[in-house]
């Protein structure tokens, strides 16, 4: 049934355009469905919204429901067709994914929501257009993830709790009602008399956040409401903000005095100037690891303090972390911490151009770019070895005036044919003739990596 303006007392329409004005920015809106109170009230806001904005503005925004079948109960397949009936019978075009495959024995939720994102992007990446995802977390879903994280020890970006909006796997995704009870959407639905599912995992108490759900009045006595949560949640998230301002202007200064980075991929610290203050530094190396080493992911928050710890020691040699490799070395009348790319552990993967123009992300470090090609198929991998092959056809003497080891410059791409080494733009090598570009990516230092 369609909700109608007259039922509509939950919020004012003026709130209502503001809490989804954002949406505006797109073409594509795509709402997480999955059938609980959260999610629907979220999708019959959303067609609210949507209405008033077409009537005010003719606005042309496709909206989208889409629920993921994870295929670890029988009842789902019933489950989903049930949404989709609901999502239909509002005018809201609905779509359902399955996900296939070997499912998780344990860590269960946390697989299931990673594997959610991954199917939503395979959708996003197929839509013409720009695309955002809404999901349905609540203020209670915030409360929860703060004690969760708080529990694991997490430092302010962590219980900065989940974001309001960020980009995941490269796309948008917003939570609108993160303000919002659970108690006040559950309200919202019985008064427009729409009812909701109800999942039987939310009572399983060998997941975490379910036994954090069921302690709700225990917190209360303590005093751990979650309006109280989510209010540090947001507190946190304001002073992560500013830390990582800082940490991004820090590495921004420093990029632009490295000799070697933009084109080597290698960053050079003086070590002197490890001596800032300890959250900064946590941040600034944060960072620099997941840039070098080419890993998914920012390396832990514990892994990264034991290795700041260890690079400030007076005897400090080397270490790993994350793919990333580093050691102290002098350069000229200065020392250095290099950091550069671990060869050998996880090798670089390899990737093959049939066409021109054509661009690609290379070992998610490079930005390969090759504009013309005489050959049928090219193909990029790691130098490796065949660095020997260019010792007296290039000069590498303004690479090694910086103590860079030759492992270092292993872990350069290299352009190959039928399996022999054509070029390394990296270093200014190869056929003069064909138009290709290597750089590595800057903005890996500087973006934002969400938490979750």
């Amino acid at each position: 049934m369609l909700v109608a303006e007259t039922d509509f007392h939950f919020i004012s329409d003026l709130e209502l355009s503001q809490r989804f004005v954002k949406l505006l920015e797109f073409d594509n809106v795509i709402i997480a469905v999955s059938g609980g109170s959260d999610s629907l009230a979220l999708l019959y806001l959303v067609r609210l919204w949507h209405r008033q904005q077409v009537n005010r503005l003719g606005l042309r925004l496709r909206l989208l429901g889409v629920t993921i079948d994870h295929g670890l109960r029988v009842e789902a397949k019933h489950e989903v067709r049930q949404i989709r009936e609901w999502t239909c019978s509002i005018g809201i075009e609905h779509r359902s994914i399955t996900w296939y495959g070997d499912k998780p024995v344990s860590a269960v939720q946390d697989t299931a929501r990673k594997t959610r994102y991954q199917l939503l992007k395979e959708l996003v990446l197929r839509l013409p257009g720009r695309s955002v995802i809404l999901t349905g977390h609540t203020r209670n879903d915030q409360a929860e993830t703060v004690l969760m994280r708080l529990a694991r020890g997490s430092g302010a970006k962590g219980l900065a709790g989940i974001a309001k909006c960020t980009r995941i796997y490269g796309y948008h995704v917003l939570r609108p009602l993160l303000d919002l009870s659970r108690e006040e959407l559950q309200d919202y639905l019985i008064s427009i008399k729409v009812m909701w599912l109800n999942d039987p995992s939310n009572e399983v108490l060998a997941f975490e956040r379910v036994r954090i759900r069921k302690k709700i009045y225990a917190r209360k006595d303590l005093g751990l409401e979650d309006a109280a949560l989510a209010r540090t949640a947001q507190r946190m998230a304001r002073t992560n903000f500013a830390l990582e301002d800082i940490a991004v202007r820090l590495l921004r200064e420093k990029a632009q005095q490295n000799p070697v980075l933009k084109r080597y991929g290698i960053f050079l610290w003086e070590y002197g100037t490890w001596e800032l203050p300890d959250e900064i530094a946590i941040r600034v190396l944060r960072r620099i690891v997941y840039a070098i080493g080419g890993h998914a992911d920012l390396p832990s928050l514990q892994k990264t303090e034991n290795l700041l710890q260890y690079i400030t020691k007076n005897h400090f040699r080397g270490a790993t972390l994350a793919g990333c490799q580093c050691f102290s070395r002098k350069v000229g009348f200065t020392t250095h911490v290099l950091f550069f790319r671990e060869r050998g552990r996880v090798a670089p993967p390899n990737i093959r151009f049939v066409q021109a123009p054509a661009t690609a992300i290379w070992d998610r470090r490079f930005r390969i770019t090759i504009k013309s090609m005489e050959e049928k198929e090219i193909s990029v991998a790691a130098l490796g070895s065949n660095l020997s092959v260019l010792k007296n056809k290039c000069d590498l003497r303004s690479i090694t005036q910086f103590g860079i080891p030759a492992n270092a410059l292993m872990t350069l791409p290299g352009f190959y044919v039928n399996e022999e080494l054509v070029a390394v733009p990296n270093l200014d090598w190869g056929l003069s003739s064909w138009q290709i570009s290597s750089e590595f990516i800057m903005q890996n230092l500087f973006g934002r990596h969400q938490t979750e």
